[in-house]
């Protein structure tokens, strides 16, 4: 290459490379601008598409108002469907001679997608989901049956348990008749999540994404509850495949309406107007909050209280060593109708500390409400069965079984007590099936029943005992749940 080209090269690179600089910039420039424009766009997209997840509806007003001239204020109420409240409780126990110390609240949620702020709040007890229609009693057929078929088709729980969504764990105990049961299977329905009891019938759960319990044991009827506390004891009855349809029947709704009258179907609303005080409309109660309140829409809810007040109760400690080796407090409530107590969670004090949970149900015929107050520690109980070398035996064709058992009660506390203490003696349903009770030991007893209980006066640091003994004859080629 000679010595003008390499100048003519020279000169072109200095003038195309500004050139192509400042191209380079614009393009880059541009693009910046189209990016930008480009996120703006996804921006909105998003805040469509979120939009559209949001709740949204539409209320459409017919009104016939013949004289045009009038003005009309309307005020506008509707009904949500996730929005309403649970009760709960706070209970205190200073000791067993003062009087309970109750705060009554309300567990407020709301998803509506929109803060509630500042708002007068009105609680009802009413629930617009209930079934208003009365039941219909129709007749009852009776025909035989096989021996040993099952035919008791009632539903043993008569309580008007009610979803409450903010239970996201629950524990118990799942039981017969008879006790615990091990290895009894709880599965959340309509999910895979499952839980099995354990030795002692106890079982804990996650229940966050359903809305009712399933409960199974081989050769017990299934039982299907909604969660309704974090703390659900239940009980199995006895289920054998029935080989004909003998009985024919209907039972009443479960939303616990009385059959003997129509109730008036009704509207309740969450949110009206203001007050301080409490009313009766009806068959529900409103509770109306004194001061304003936030209930922003989540998952967590909003504790508000309702009422603080003294209850007068009566303190009893209780124990029924065949189900539970423990001594509980128990507190006995009369007139607690009057508080109007919903079913709910309580969270137990006894002297400044927290003694644990239990639920409070107020749907019941008894004169007295019984709230556990939880075990006391410094009561000491034991159940053990006694050797006893006629524990089976034979007579001809006949096998005897002695059953004979100490309980012994220890007062570890600096105070008396008295410990109502509970037993039983089992009860024949067959007429080759003989029970005798040998020893109660001075209990009270129920024949037809077959419960008896000790009512023991204990001083500090005493040991109180009693024994139970009972014999059972029955054929020796069969078999009883004993």
């Amino acid at each position: 290459m000679n010595f003008e080209k390499l100048l003519q090269h020279s000169k072109l690179y200095r003038e195309r490379i500004p050139v192509i600089k400042i191209e380079i910039f614009d393009l880059n420039k541009k693009i910046s601008d189209l990016q930008i424009d480009l996120n703006a766009m996804q921006q909105e997209l998003n805040n469509t598409n979120s939009n559209l997840d949001e709740p949204k509806g539409e209320i459409v007003l017919k009104l016939n108002n013949p004289n045009d001239a009038v003005a009309l204020n309307l005020t506008v109420k509707y009904i949500v469907s996730n929005a309403g409240w649970v009760p709960s409780y706070e209970i205190k126990a200073k000791n067993t001679q003062d009087a309970l110390q109750f705060a009554y609240k309300a567990q407020v949620y709301q998803n509506t997608g929109e803060d509630w702020n500042d708002i007068k709040l009105t609680l009802s007890t009413g629930n617009p989901n209930f079934n208003n229609d009365k039941p219909k009693l129709e007749s009852q057929y009776l025909n035989f049956i096989n021996t040993y078929a099952y035919s008791g088709n009632r539903d043993e729980e008569s309580q008007n348990y009610v979803y409450n969504p903010m239970v996201k764990e629950v524990t118990g105990i799942v039981a017969d008749r008879t006790g615990p049961l091990p290895g009894a299977n709880i599965v959340l329905k309509g999910t895979k999540i499952s839980a099995q009891a354990d030795f002692n019938g106890r079982y804990t759960i996650k229940v966050a994404n359903g809305k009712e319990l399933v409960y199974s044991f081989v050769g017990l009827e299934d039982k299907v509850l909604p969660i309704y506390s974090g703390n659900m004891n239940v009980i199995l009855k006895d289920g054998v495949k029935l080989e004909e349809v003998v009985v024919q029947g209907y039972r009443a709704s479960p939303s616990g309406i009385d059959s003997s009258e129509d109730i008036e179907s009704k509207k309740v609303e969450l949110i009206t107007g203001s007050g301080d005080e409490k009313e009766i409309i009806m068959n529900t109660v409103t509770f109306k909050i004194k001061k304003n309140n936030t209930i922003p829409s989540l998952d967590t809810p909003s504790i508000i209280e309702i009422d603080n007040f003294t209850i007068p109760d009566e303190f009893e400690y209780y124990s029924a060593p065949q189900l539970s080796e423990n001594v509980f407090l128990t507190a006995k409530i009369k007139d607690w109708n009057k508080y109007d107590l919903l079913p709910g969670d309580a969270s137990i004090y006894t002297e400044g500390s927290y003694a644990g949970t239990t639920y409070i149900n107020p749907y019941q015929t008894e004169e007295e409400l019984v709230i556990s107050m939880g075990v006391d520690s410094n009561l000491i109980i034991e159940r053990k069965q006694l050797n006893n070398t006629k524990d089976k035996s034979f007579l001809g064709g006949t096998r005897i079984i002695d059953r004979n058992y100490e309980i012994t009660v220890r007062n570890n506390k600096a105070s008396d007590v008295v410990v109502k203490v509970f037993d039983r003696i089992p009860i024949s349903q067959n007429k080759e099936i003989k029970v005798e009770k040998t020893n109660i030991d001075g209990a009270e007893f129920e024949e037809k029943t077959g419960i008896l209980y000790w009512l023991l006066s204990i001083t500090p640091k005493q040991v109180a005992k009693k024994q139970l003994a009972y014999q059972v004859k029955y054929p020796k080629n069969k078999k009883i749940n004993l």
